[in-house]
């Protein structure tokens, strides 16, 4: 990668637009970009890693704070790049928002991270590796030599960008926590199943008392079959009372349904006594929605005036230019200036304090209005008080029929109850056994996914096991155990981009939820089957205790009820009114609440305008009132101000009457804006009677009463003469069931021998059937749960092997090992191993082979070997020049490292930023010295500094000058 030019814009210390030409240093090989400390020199390497990358070249801004804080709100952020790579030319232009690669000026790619994709495969290297193989990093290595002992290995990990040991060791620790969460969870389970063996036994002689109890029942049921003749006509006599039973059940059964319809027709003629309110409340809604629009027509029209009102923009311009040639003239006036200044305040003061006193004359009128509407609302409530004295016993007396009405109609229901109920409890066996088959389908799924996982785990395992034998040396000890003999290392596993261990851990987890959820499914199904059967029993319990009830008593409580309700609805049409007038008094009284806040704020206001115009006036001397000391001064400047002084007040003038025509177009708009309100009010005390008519009968919502409504007007007359067909039909039924009864009684009397009667008889083998069938589900539970306890044992015993090794694998990589480095030690001590190797190359050439640098086992330390004494010592021993070398010489081969790492990365472009402050002429003839051959190689080294010592030996120099009207950079 070779740069071609730069340009910059509202970038940094550059506000305006600055271009570089980088061609110049082509021909020289060695360049200086030099400047004062904060001109923006390196701003120009973050120009090229933020074009090529989106990033600044230490990673330590983000592009937001790269933009110029001196730069126009309407100038947009913008770096142009372009460069030569791969043979061809490019051209980058990135800003604020989106990015675009170039090439003969056609776009090739666009988008941000489209575009530095892009360059990364053309240049070969992505945003880290270029910023530390280009922008050399020495700062961060003298940064390393003189650090502490815990800063070392976050700087080495910056250095490096070493992620994966670290997510090796987290993922280690992750597995370790997920294996004994697990193991935790298998040791509950097998907990909370303890007790399953015992309550199996016990379900089992359930299970058998049943059984004997129901042969017997069906041994009485064989011999009373053997009595056929006596038996024939208690069983005819059974049939035809159980038909007609039967029957009267069926109808019974549409008697709920047909209360639904009495239900319905209540509220259909409900319904019907709304619609003239929902037509009123409409109405009201289409008043205001014309308010509305008279609004907006007022509001385009003062918008439309607007437009023209506004002065145009030569009249305000020219009128700034006369007001600052009136100061320029007025200087030695500025006693009049300021005396003008404090009329006009004062003129001010004295309009604030006019239009204090019209808000408070305009508050007092409307407090007149007020009290007088409260006073009117308050009477009339008074009057609506005295009718709600009989609504109390109105309604007491509803109550009463209604909890009579109520307790007869539980009568009636109570056979639908039963037999609904029973029902429901066959319907919750079919559905147990169903949530059965589909918990048994997913824990074989669960199963299979566990060994999926657990196989994927350990090819993970053997793949990291293998990283670490392919590290292994004769004679060197092993990271983990510290052995120095390695008979039988790891051999090649799966790659760890091949195995989707989140993936089947997600698969994993989702299908335990999938079986949590089942398994809450099946106790909820549980749990409502024996709420049904309680249901059941409770409403056998209590039709037993109900006494019978004729249908007159019910229709003559049903009349006495209907008659009550008209008394009350003519009650609460009186009580609408008082509930009416209640809120508009309420209302009043907040509003006159409100009104006397507002008078006191406006007395308030008074107040202070009447002072600030008191201090305004005394603010203006009497010498001032006179125009005597400043008329000889006036006349001999009034001719040069008088030009200026008239266009001055045209233009004042003009604005003036353009501040009265907005002022008269506001206050119409604001009549309109106060007819709304008044639309809005009408609007919303329709709909109030609207709820209060919709509340009365029983509506939650106007879109819940407009169905029924327009049911109302077509199915009511059907529905009452459906509800008086079947009434009769059900007291004719009633009477024949009655005579069947006390003929089947009659019959049993010659058959009182027998222990149970047919009928008992029958009942409890179909109970004793139930009961059987129930037992034997709750023992095929009972055995599911055996089940899962011996799952739990097995997966005990699979976890408790597998803990142990992750446990030591995360012992070995959190350092607990025979070198007491962690395995982020180890992977940085090999690179910094190669690093090293390339750095003492450059290090030996630069001190003439006196220097080479050494690196710890954990490599958090370095020493340097002195060849003159023979010694190893600290590098904080080293003086400055020597850091600041030796620190150089490890940029150049982190550089030189990466650059052998990248397949395609060809860069002929090097950048030294600082640093060379530390040296004296020596050092500096060596630093040079040291990056002559990178120079010979073709490459062009650009140094940056601010030193005179470093821009003497430098011919070819890039200068950056700072100026009040933006910065500029230009060659030497």
């Amino acid at each position: 990668m070779k740069p071609l030019r730069l340009a910059l814009q509202a970038f940094g210390p550059f506000w305006n637009r600055v271009e570089v030409d980088f061609r110049p240093a082509h021909s020289q090989g060695l360049f200086l970009i030099h400047g004062p400390v904060g001109s923006g020199k390196t701003t120009l390497l973050d120009g090229i890693c933020y074009a090529l990358y989106g990033v600044s070249s230490g990673g330590e801004r983000s592009p937001e704070q790269l933009r110029s804080d001196l730069a126009p709100d309407s100038t947009d952020t913008l770096v142009e790049f372009d460069f030569q790579a791969d043979g061809a030319a490019w051209s980058v232009q990135r800003g604020t928002r989106e990015a675009c690669l170039l090439q003969s000026g056609q776009t090739v790619v666009r988008g941000n991270q489209e575009v530095s994709e892009r360059v990364q495969r053309l240049i070969g290297l992505d945003a880290f590796q270029f910023c530390r193989s280009v922008l050399l990093p020495q700062g961060q290595f003298r940064q390393f030599l003189l650090a502490q002992a815990g800063e070392r290995e976050q700087i080495l990990a910056a250095l490096f960008h070493t992620h994966s040991p670290r997510l090796y060791q987290e993922a280690l620790a992750q597995a370790l926590s997920q294996a004994e969460e697990e193991l935790s969870a298998a040791w509950r389970r097998r907990e909370s199943l303890s007790g399953v063996h015992q309550q199996a036994r016990t379900q089992e002689d359930t299970l058998r008392a049943l059984t004997r109890q129901l042969e017997r029942w069906k041994e009485q049921s064989a011999r009373m079959q053997e009595d056929r003749e006596r038996a024939a006509v208690v069983g005819e006599r059974s049939r035809e009372r159980q038909r007609l039973q039967k029957d009267l059940n069926s109808l019974r059964e549409r008697d709920g349904d047909l209360q639904e319809l009495r239900e319905q027709a209540k509220r259909f003629q409900g319904a019907l006594k709304v619609a003239p309110q929902v037509e009123q409340w409409q109405q009201a809604k289409k008043d205001e929605a014309s308010a509305q629009e008279n609004f907006r027509q007022a509001q385009q029209e003062l918008e439309e005036r607007m437009r023209d009102l506004i002065p145009p923009a030569d009249t305000a311009n020219q009128l700034e230019a006369d007001q600052l040639e009136r100061e320029k003239l007025q200087q030695r006036l500025h006693d009049l200036a300021r005396f003008e200044a404090e009329n006009k305040r004062l003129s001010q003061a004295e309009e604030r304090l006019q239009r204090c006193r019209e808000t408070w004359n305009q508050m007092e009128e409307e407090g007149q209005v007020m009290t007088r509407e409260l006073e009117v609302a308050e009477r009339r409530l008074e009057e609506v008080v005295r009718f709600g004295e009989e609504e109390e016993d109105l309604k007491r007396q509803l109550v009463l029929r209604q909890k009579q009405l109520e307790a007869l109609r539980e009568n009636h229901k109570l056979v639908r109850q039963q037999e609904e109920l029973q029902i429901g409890i066959e319907r919750s066996h079919q559905t147990l056994i169903k949530i059965g088959e589909r918990r048994n389908r997913t824990l074989t799924q669960i199963d299979l996914l566990e060994r999926d996982l657990h196989e994927r785990q350990r090819q993970l395992e053997l793949h990291w096991s293998h990283a670490l034998a392919g590290q292994l040396r004769p004679g060197k000890p092993c990271p983990v155990c510290g052995a120095e003999d390695h008979p039988q290392p790891a051999s090649p596993g799966g790659s760890p981009a091949q195995l989707s261990l989140e993936q089947l851990r997600k698969q994993v987890d989702a299908a335990w939820k999938q079986a949590e959820k089942i398994e809450q499914e099946e106790q909820e199904q549980q749990i409502t089957l024996v709420r049904l059967e309680e249901r059941l029993e409770m409403a056998t319990e209590r039709a037993r205790d109900l006494p019978e009830t004729s249908t007159a008593e019910v229709q003559e409580i049903t009349a006495s009820l209907r008659e009550l309700e008209r008394d009350l609805q003519r009650m609460q049409a009186y009580r609408e009114h008082q509930d009416r007038d209640q809120r508009r008094v309420k209302k009043l009284r907040r509003k006159m609440e409100g009104w006397q806040e507002a008078r006191l704020q406006a007395q308030q206001a008074l107040a202070q305008a009447e002072t600030i115009v008191q201090e305004r006036r005394a603010l203006v001397p009497d010498d001032f009132k006179a125009e005597g000391a400043l008329a000889v001064e006036r006349a001999r400047l009034q001719k040069i101000l008088e030009p200026v002084l008239r266009s001055i007040e045209q233009n004042r003038l003009q604005i003036g009457a353009d501040t009265h025509l907005y002022a008269s177009f506001t206050a119409a708009a604001e009549a309109a804006k106060k007819s709304i309100e008044l639309s809005k009010e009408r609007t919303r005390l329709a709909w109030e009677l609207v709820q209060a008519r919709l509340e009365l009968h029983g509506f939650a919502s106007l879109e819940e009463w407009r169905p029924i409504y327009q049911l109302a007007e077509h199915d009511l007359e059907t529905i009452l003469g459906e509800i008086s067909g079947h009434q009769h039909s059900l007291e004719k039924l009633e009477e024949e069931s009655e005579r069947a009864e006390a003929l089947y009684h009659e019959s049993l009397e010659d058959w009182r021998e027998l222990e149970l009667d047919p009928e008992s008889l029958e009942q409890h083998l179909q109970g004793g059937y139930a009961g059987v069938a129930q037992a034997q589900e709750e023992l095929r539970q009972l055995q599911r749960q055996l089940q899962d306890y011996e799952r739990s044992l097995e997966e005990i015993h699979t976890l408790e092997p597998r803990l142990a090794q992750l446990r030591r694998l995360a012992r070995t990589a959190a350092g607990e090992n025979g070198l007491g480095v962690t395995f982020q030690q180890w992977v940085l001590a090999q690179q910094m191993e190669s690093v090293l190797q390339a750095a003492n190359l450059r290090l030996s050439q630069m001190t003439r082979g006196r220097f080479t640098l050494e690196a710890s086992k954990n490599a958090l330390e370095l020493l340097v070997l002195d060849h003159l004494s023979g010694h190893s010592r600290g590098v904080t021993t080293l003086s400055g020049g020597e850091s600041f070398l030796a620190s150089l010489a490890l940029a150049l081969g982190l550089s030189d490292s990466f650059l052998s790492a990248g397949s395609n990365a060809v860069l002929e472009t090097l950048f030294i930023d600082e640093g060379f402050g530390y040296l004296d002429e020596e050092g500096l003839d060596q630093a040079f010295w040291a990056l002559e051959p990178i120079r010979k190689d073709g490459r062009i080294i650009g140094v940056v500094s601010h030193l005179a010592e470093v821009r003497q030996r430098i011919q070819s120099r890039l200068e950056v000058r700072p100026s009040p009207s933006g910065n500029q950079v230009v060659w030497q």
